[in-house]
């Protein structure tokens, strides 16, 4: 018995220890969430490798599982079932735009649609997809980002999927605040997390992932009016996985201008079908068609301008629509207010199917009826492998994530398909239901007492509750938690952090330039000890510069026998027109030198320099990320090109913040920062708290800077600092500002 109860508790502690092993090592951004006993998810969070966020913000990708979980968890609102409560008898309020559609597609309106309309307002006035559920069945989303008017869109009572959030202007989802100002109310510049009279802090999600979550990837008509933003929205969406057939877009507000709108959509493949002006300013859209639709009227004049309840349009303006019904198997198309139904057909249609590898979505005497109908039946789920959400023509996977890992998944089980109850989900490991592992203990326990059997039980429960707070203490520890496992060896397998979904959701998720494990890595991987070898030097001459250290001296004087610590990036080989020899070699500071280019670094390396060395380039934002850095001895720099292709001349570069390297060498205090990176010098500044650092002198180029001289200037004496002069040569090899601290008096 003694033995039988050691190889349970032995069961016990592998059981936990391999909890804790599946969350490190699934691949990827792995999904980590825990169910409380009440059946509530206490937070959904990511495990995000460290390498990721050192090559820049982390993103959720458009169609992460993750991510269109959370859309269809808490921002699509299902199509109402009560009776419309509208205004006005009216059913197309629109200013003329629907009007349009209607010319393009003639008697294919009357085949059903799905239609997408963003900046919905109240869900009636103006509104143009109104005409398109009522008269002709077609179903749709209403997109709102205004809390207030979304409120108002509700109490319509429209027979179509909402969201209360805006349309992302970026390819991931994030918050900004929103303008609240009805029919104008748009997204603003101010920063998230202060509060604004007039404004809302919103959710904002891209187009593509709305789409994934209501498994739709054929749009027959898009309507786009965010006042401005429209050409933003615009670029975020993957064109190559959706098929959006007609549009109307709004073109008054944007920045760019109305014909960079046009030409950018132009270029994926539409046409301009006309335009839709209103002397009341109602209307000012572009209507794009696809290429390979044939208008069902071929031309139209430009700006049809119509007036609210009624239409001043030419001739060729004039809608003809025919009264005439299409209908399938089991399924048939009604006249105004009617509803399309057919046996065993789909809510949300033909490329809309929840459903995954192999899988269908099912029910006992699951029915779809009618208008805002929905899918039940008494046990349904949803399940596939990999548990993904998939459509006909796209599947619901991020690019570096799943919604399964390895040796792990995460699935949703007795379930409505977008019904009102809330999803569940539950983390298993790779050995299987710990159920099941309790009854197999049980069912060997007939030949033994009640009470042995009774205490294995026992055994096995704790050994569920130690699995489940090895799991609870990981995903409960605040912010960004370390997650490191140490191999038998002693080396460290992966370092990653547990990043909150919460987070993903508000925008890009950077390293803090104070990150412990930012400021570990630097130590680790990045940060070169001093050379306690000879000096490997070409020259003799101790002050190789061009003037900035002489200038240096000039203002500390005496000081400079007191020692101090310098750092130089833009090192290029340690020796050639070094800013900061001199005070090593002749002063006996110390210091660190800050080289971008591998190559460069490697000269460096040879010189023996009594200083820490940094193969990095700085970086020109307040985190690390990678760039590609154009390889060209002493004018080398950060391009604009993009990481991870092979560029011949460029090497794929790793930037560290300022900052950040002074944490790693413990230091805040800089005697001298000489600053040379051919053009990124502002940039760098720019990442530097000020407050938390003394620097005390600086040389900074200015020649090459995009702002101009005068913006680095005003920049650096806004920090505290004055110039002291000028260096140049003629040759070209100095054009720098010496700057130095205002409670500084220099010697000469």
């Amino acid at each position: 018995m003694a033995f039988q109860l050691l190889m349970v508790v032995v069961i016990a502690v592998l059981l936990t220890s391999l909890a804790l092993v599946t969350i490190d090592f699934t691949p990827g951004f792995s999904p980590v969430s825990v169910e409380g006993y009440d059946g509530s998810v206490k937070r959904d969070a990511l495990v995000v490798p460290l390498d990721y966020l050192m090559k820049g913000p982390v993103t959720l990708q458009q169609d992460d599982p993750k991510l269109i979980q959370r859309i269809i968890s808490q921002y699509l609102h299902h199509p109402s079932d009560a009776p419309y409560q509208l205004h006005s008898i009216n059913d197309d309020p629109s200013m003329g735009q629907s009007k349009m559609i209607l010319n393009i597609l003639g008697e294919q309106v009357n085949n059903g649609g799905f239609f997408v309309e963003c900046g919905a307002l109240d869900g009636e006035t103006r509104s143009n997809t109104l005409v398109f559920e009522k008269k002709y069945g077609w179903r749709g989303v209403l997109i709102e980002g205004d809390p207030k008017n979304f409120e108002l869109v509700k109490q319509k009572n429209r027979k179509t999927w909402t969201v209360n959030a805006c349309l992302s202007t970026q390819p991931y989802p994030n918050t900004v605040m929103f303008k609240q100002q009805f029919n104008i109310g748009k997204i603003s510049k101010l920063v998230t997390g202060e509060k604004h009279k007039g404004y809302s802090e919103v959710q904002c999600l891209p187009f593509y992932s709305v789409l994934l979550a209501l498994n739709i990837t054929t749009v027959d008509y898009f309507s786009l009016d965010v006042e401005g933003s429209e050409l933003e929205v615009l670029r975020t969406i993957p064109w190559d996985k959706v098929n959006i057939k007609i549009m109307s877009v709004e073109f008054i507000h944007g920045a760019e201008g109305k014909e960079a709108l046009k030409k950018y959509v132009m270029d994926q493949g539409y046409k301009v079908y006309s335009e839709v002006t209103h002397k009341g300013g109602y209307a000012n859209d572009y209507i794009f068609y696809k290429n390979d639709i044939v208008p069902w009227i071929q031309s139209v004049p430009n700006s049809c301008v119509r007036g609210e309840g009624s239409s001043v349009i030419g001739e060729d303006c004039s809608v003809r629509i025919e009264g005439s019904s299409v209908r399938g198997e089991g399924s048939s198309v009604r006249g105004e207010g009617s509803s399309v139904r057919g046996e065993g057909s789909s809510v949300i249609g033909e490329d809309c199917r929840l459903r995954g590898e192999g899988s269908s979505v099912r029910g006992e005497e699951s029915s779809v009826i009618g208008e805002g109908s929905s899918v039940r039946g008494e046990g349904s789920s949803v399940r596939g492998e990999g548990s993904s959400v998939r459509g006909e023509r796209s599947s619901v996977r991020g690019e570096r994530s799943s919604v399964r890992g390895e040796g792990s998944s995460v699935r949703s089980e007795g379930i409505s398909v977008r019904g009102k109850e809330k999803k569940r989900y539950q983390y298993t490991s790779r050995i299987g239901s710990l159920p099941g592992l309790t009854h197999s203990i049980i069912m060997g326990c007939n030949a033994l007492t009640r009470r042995m059997a009774f205490q294995l039980l026992m055994v096995v429960v704790i050994a569920v509750l130690l699995t489940s707070l090895a799991l609870v203490t990981i995903d409960f520890t605040p912010g960004f938690s370390p997650v490191s496992v140490e191999g038998y060896d002693g080396s460290v397998k992966r370092d990653a952090l547990v990043v909150p979904l919460d987070y993903l959701m508000k925008g890009p998720v950077t390293l803090q330039q104070d990150d412990p494990k930012l400021i570990q890595r630097i130590i680790s991987q990045y940060l070169h000890h001093p050379s306690d070898a000879p000096y490997q030097l070409h020259s003799i001459n101790d002050d190789p510069s061009m003037g900035q250290s002489k200038t240096i001296r000039n203002i500390l004087g005496e000081q400079v026998n007191n020692g101090g610590f310098f750092v130089e990036c833009g090192a290029l080989d340690g020796e050639t027109r070094s800013n900061t020899l001199v005070f090593e070699k002749k002063y006996g500071w110390r210091g660190v030198l800050i080289e971008g280019d591998p190559k460069n670094f490697e000269l460096v390396k040879q010189k023996n320099r009594k200083t820490w060395t940094v193969n990095a380039c700085l970086s020109t934002q307040p985190y690390p990320n990678t760039v590609m850095f154009k390889q060209q001895f002493n004018i080398g720099k950060i391009s604009k090109l993009v990481t991870g292709e092979k560029h011949k001349g460029y090497a794929e570069v790793q930037c560290l913040p300022f900052y950040s390297v002074l944490l790693a060498l413990n230091i805040t205090t800089v005697d001298y920062f000489s600053l040379d990176v051919e053009g990124s010098e502002l940039e760098v500044l720019r990442t530097i708290p000020w407050d938390k650092v003394n620097i005390k002198t600086m040389s900074v180029e200015f020649i090459h800077g995009a702002e101009g001289k005068e913006a680095l200037k005003k920049y650096v004496m806004d920090q505290g600092y004055k110039v002291y002069s000028e260096v140049t040569h003629n040759g070209g090899y100095a054009n720098d500002y010496i700057f130095y601290k205002n409670d500084i008096v220099p010697w000469k």
